[in-house]
């Protein structure tokens, strides 16, 4: 049989994500590949203790449809939370829920860009919302992660010379692959910017929790004056990814087209879900398991970094984060990590080759590795044999 494919069926290819996947499920590999949280995170009494109350509550109705923006509870929990967080002014309207932050990538996809539609992406930038944009087939202007954040001269620069941009994509708080955060200064530059050339941006913050040193930065939503800014955050991080609860915010125009294209994509989140988030947010449990979830990491992450110290070679260079999931290795230019990947995975070892972060797939002597859903034993030993191999 010949199947009639349409031309954006190839660009759904995503062998990367099949790859860290199959890495993470095996048990002989050490994985510091995915970007997943720690199965050890998940409060699993306390999640036992909110679904009987869910069900005692709401019964059927936590079963049944709803409406595509989210139930009305979940939505007004979650802007009195941005409002007393971080001092915002967002109202029920604003919010929308998402079957995940990656169904995001898709809906503002499906809405903002017909082929060949500028838009802007760190270089660096998250993996997973490239593949969302990709088969819309967008022309992708990148811009340089300085150690403060995108390079706001260079953006400015690029939009002077590129007319019609869609979009900026962005993750603001220790960002996806590269855990570097943009400073407060350059946040409120970025929203002037969107007003002085007429942007959105789409700021991507599901790390922003996971701080283990330093002080909190303010959102770029938090300054944005014209209702430009599109803030996406998850539960999938400080909670359990299984239930793929994740939100937008923003103005609510935008919000009533993302849920327009997102009612013939799944109808609605998952409903038990919202209900279960809500009761979550609302019982006061947020910060004391953000609390929980970094006395586990903190010790990985630090480990992680001396044992990067220790390990790989001296010409090498890597972030050293304040908070997430990650760390970025930039090597030798003569390296590939493709191939290195290769290597690795014969010595049960995994990572994810940082070609995959850039938006041309240029550049391949980088790497991410993760050390979230791993023990500090098998991070040690893993980053050993990593640098023995480059």
């Amino acid at each position: 049989m010949k199947l009639k494919l349409s031309k954006n069926a190839k660009l759904y290819k995503t062998e990367a994500l099949k790859q860290i996947f199959a890495a993470i499920a095996s048990p002989n590999i050490i994985s510091l590949a995915g970007g997943v949280p720690s199965p050890d995170s998940f409060p699993i009494e306390l999640i036992r203790k909110l679904s009987n109350k869910v069900i005692d509550e709401h019964g059927a109705k936590a079963l049944q449809y709803s409406k595509t923006a989210g139930i009305d509870e979940i939505r007004e929990t979650l802007a009195d939370w941005m409002n007393e967080r971080y001092d915002m002014k967002i109202k029920c309207e604003n919010v929308m829920i998402t079957t995940g932050s990656t169904q995001a990538f898709d809906l503002f996809g499906k809405i903002f860009l017909d082929p060949k539609d500028n838009i802007i992406v760190e270089d660096p930038s998250y993996l997973g919302a490239l593949w969302g944009f990709d088969p819309y087939r967008p022309s992708y202007i990148t811009v340089k992660s300085e150690a403060d954040g995108i390079d706001t001269e260079e953006l400015e620069r690029k939009l002077k010379m590129y007319k019609n941009v869609k979009f900026l994509y962005i993750v603001s708080t220790f960002q996806n692959p590269t855990g570097r955060v943009i400073e407060l200064s350059k946040r409120r530059q970025l929203v002037d910017l969107a007003n002085k050339y007429d942007f959105l941006i789409i700021e991507d913050d599901p790390y922003g929790y996971l701080r283990y040193e330093g002080d909190p930065v303010d959102p770029i939503k938090k300054f944005d004056t014209e209702g430009r800014v599109v803030y996406l955050s998850t539960f999938s991080k400080i909670l359990a990814p299984g239930y793929r609860i994740a939100f937008a915010v923003g103005n609510e125009r935008i919000i009533e087209w993302l849920c327009d294209a997102k009612e013939s994509a799944d109808l609605h989140t998952n409903v038990f879900g919202q209900y279960l988030v809500n009761e979550y947010v609302k019982g006061g449990y947020v910060e004391k398991q953000i609390k929980k979830i970094i006395k586990l990491y903190k010790p990985r992450y630090k480990v992680m970094l001396s044992s990067l110290k220790k390990y790989f070679p001296k010409d090498a260079y890597w972030t050293e984060p304040e908070g997430g999931m990650f760390c970025w290795i930039e090597l030798d230019e003569k390296i590939d990590t493709t191939k290195l990947y290769k290597k690795a995975i014969d010595h049960n070892v995994a990572f994810v080759p940082g070609v995959h972060f850039y938006a041309k797939r240029d550049t391949k002597n980088t790497l991410r590795l993760n050390f979230s859903n791993v023990s500090e034993e098998k991070i040690k030993k893993g980053v050993r044999i990593l640098g023995e191999l480059i």
